[in-house]
């Protein structure tokens, strides 16, 4: 949500130049990248739900600085800070919904990525009430927008001091408040009836990475049995991260529409068809293709529909192929959050995930100027920059098949 609300923000700043645009939108994901490898380090020692809790403190304290500047430079601060709770949320969210849930259940997780979408939806519907109702005289349109989602960063903030810890994180440290934490969660499922026989921790494919080893230097995620994965997480990844965002901010600019309210329909359409697609990615990473092969398949044919989409002029086909390019991506985006916390083990979770992130986050951070850069060599045209973004797309699924399948085998317990 706030990563879209800086994107508004920066659309909305029209006394900055062009290179001022582009080193807020650096500053953001240099902080994303910042936030993902400490914040992931810190989620290994001292548990995956206290710096969860802890890290919405530092994104609700960057958005009150963001409500508050006063000039450009304390704008730049506040949305490196913002970037850097962000970027620990993409590695403690994950990884301890992943360790909160059995086997069985994983696939529901899919429908968790509706952040993707549900996030972008409510600031896009805030963005179209205050540019037809708000009067710009008494304060600034991205101004009040920051306030308003402050207000739901609060309401969150709150909702997340009631949230477990990963009882996998606890079992493994041997800390004594596993049990009542497996306790904690068989009551909130309203399965009284539940037996210790902690079912979270049998291992989806290999018993071996869940024994009770406390911690493993982070050194281990290039070694066996994690050296394929690492390998091939950060190069998907990171060019998912360049393309999506590099679209995300200069997406008002590639769509070729003048027309505010046709603007924002066609991205409100788009976030509509990605919970659609995360339904279908619910079903699709449970069955014969795997996490894998919906990373791989998402993410390629995002990519083909974005080169189609690019070429388009018509309204109605720009609706239409928005939605499809929108409805494919969030179905790579689902294998993607689930085979890259299910390809480490809980000892080096944390760690592989950080690594893999923050490298992501450096080619997020070059994204912007590349794309600055690519319209400025053509005359602000959006075929050369959009062309560079699907091919990186279809190369994300491509390299995204290299990885090996961590969907459950499933047995009784499980």
């Amino acid at each position: 949500m706030w990563n879209t609300t800086v994107a508004n923000v920066m659309a909305e700043l029209s006394d900055i130049t062009v290179y001022e645009h582009t080193i807020l939108g650096i500053s953001t994901s240099f902080g994303s990248a910042v936030g993902s490898i400490f914040f992931s380090a810190l989620s290994d020692r001292y548990g995956r739900a206290y710096i969860f809790k802890k890290i919405i403190i530092v994104t609700t304290i960057s958005a009150l600085l963001l409500i508050c500047s006063m000039n450009y430079v304390m704008v730049l601060i506040a949305v490196f800070f913002i970037g850097l709770g962000t970027g620990g949320d993409i590695i403690c969210a994950p990884t301890m919904i992943i360790e909160s849930v059995p086997p069985s259940k994983k696939g529901r997780i899919a429908l968790m990525n509706m952040g993707y979408c549900l996030g972008p939806l409510l600031t896009q519907l805030v963005s179209i009430l205050l540019t037809l109702y708000w009067d710009q005289s008494i304060m600034e349109r991205w101004r009040i927008m920051a306030i308003i989602i402050f207000i739901i960063t609060l309401i969150v903030l709150v909702i997340r001091q009631f949230i477990l810890e990963s009882p996998i994180f606890l079992y493994g440290n041997r800390n004594t408040e596993f049990v009542s934490v497996m306790v904690g969660i068989a009551k909130e499922n309203k399965r009284f009836s539940f037996a210790i026989r902690a079912p979270l921790l049998v291992s989806e494919n290999d018993e071996e990475q869940y024994k009770v080893v406390p911690h493993l230097p982070f050194s281990n995620i290039f070694k066996d049995p994690y050296t394929r994965a690492t390998i091939f997480l950060t190069i998907s990844i990171s060019l998912f991260n360049f393309c999506y965002n590099g679209i995300l901010l200069f997406l008002p600019k590639f769509l070729q529409v003048d027309d505010m309210g046709e603007r924002y329909l066609i991205l409100g359409i788009q976030q509509v068809s990605g919970i659609c697609g995360l339904v279908v990615a619910m079903y699709m990473v449970d069955s014969g293709f795997g996490r894998r092969w919906t990373l791989a398949l998402g993410y390629i044919a995002s990519g083909i529909l974005l080169l189609i989409f690019m070429l388009s002029t018509n309204f109605q086909l720009i609706v239409l192929l928005g939605a499809a390019y929108y409805f494919a991506m969030l179905i790579g985006i689902a294998g993607k959050n689930l085979i890259g916390p299910e390809s480490y083990g809980p000892q080096v979770r944390g760690a592989g995930l950080g690594f893999v992130y923050t490298v992501a986050r450096v080619a997020a951070v070059i994204s912007p100027a590349i794309a600055g850069y690519l319209m400025d060599i053509s005359n602000n045209n959006h075929l050369l920059p959009l062309s560079v973004y699907a091919v990186a797309m279809i190369l994300c699924g491509v390299s995204g098949a290299f990885l090996k399948d961590t969907k459950p085998i499933l047995t009784k317990t499980t």
